[in-house]
């Protein structure tokens, strides 16, 4: 077992495909959790019991006593900054936040999460990125210690999740990749939760490249028009 408190960051530069079928497909939400219209990005933040890219498993009991402290401390009190690739820090710089979590949660072992695109240079980038087909990969950052267990090093209890997600180019967590979408009116908090859940789909090579992010206002109003 490692006697050194480590900054554990979950991302190792290269996408990869996810582990199992599922994957990410436009989020049919026309409307934003406080009222207010922007960019989001929704989907998988973190995962539980599976082994990730950087040879790491997350147990389930470690991680939910981390993302719930996590969101008393910063999600409720609008603290939860992240920012665009990893920086050699636990903790979040404003002045280089490009996201601003907003809620999450647990379905299974996954951590499901939305979080808002700020208007900072950062920001616009991930905007900018999203606009032109990118899909995201996201990635946590936390202070913990690891213990080798059948070869694979397993976090200690202890561990603290600084930084719900930053914004990166390939998630060490197979299935962290989100969505981008943009919205214009409020919305019930279980109504963004369903919708987050429906992202997952079959993806493949073929199809990755051709998913895009969709405003999803502008197609409420062709409907509109074809009634």
């Amino acid at each position: 077992m490692s006697e050194q408190v480590q900054l554990l960051t979950e991302d190792w530069g290269l996408p990869i495909e996810p582990s199992d079928t599922e994957s990410i497909r436009n989020i049919n939400i026309t409307e934003s959790t406080d009222g207010r219209p922007g960019t989001f990005i929704s989907g998988i933040f973190m995962q539980a019991e599976k082994v990730n890219g950087n040879g790491r498993i997350y147990p389930r009991p470690v991680l939910e006593k981390a993302v719930n402290e996590y969101i008393n401390t910063q999600v409720n009190r609008h603290q939860a900054l992240g920012e665009l690739n990893h920086p050699n820090r636990s903790t979040p710089d404003p002045r280089e936040a490009a996201i601003i979590i907003e809620k999450l949660w647990f379905e299974g072992n996954n951590v499901m999460g939305c979080a808002r695109v700020l208007d900072t240079p950062n920001g616009q980038i991930v905007k900018s990125l999203i606009n032109g087909g990118w899909i995201p990969g996201v990635s946590s950052r936390g202070l913990g210690r690891v213990k080798a267990v059948n070869g694979i090093n397993e976090v200690q209890d202890g561990f603290k999740l600084t930084v719900g997600v930053d914004v990166v180019h390939g998630p060490s967590a197979p299935d962290a990749y989100v969505k981008g979408y943009t919205t214009t009116e409020s919305v019930k908090e279980e109504d963004i939760k369903e919708e987050v859940t429906k992202t997952v789909s079959p993806v493949t090579d073929n199809n990755i490249s051709t998913l895009k992010n969709v405003e999803i206002v502008s197609l409420t109003e062709t409907l509109k028009s074809m009634l």
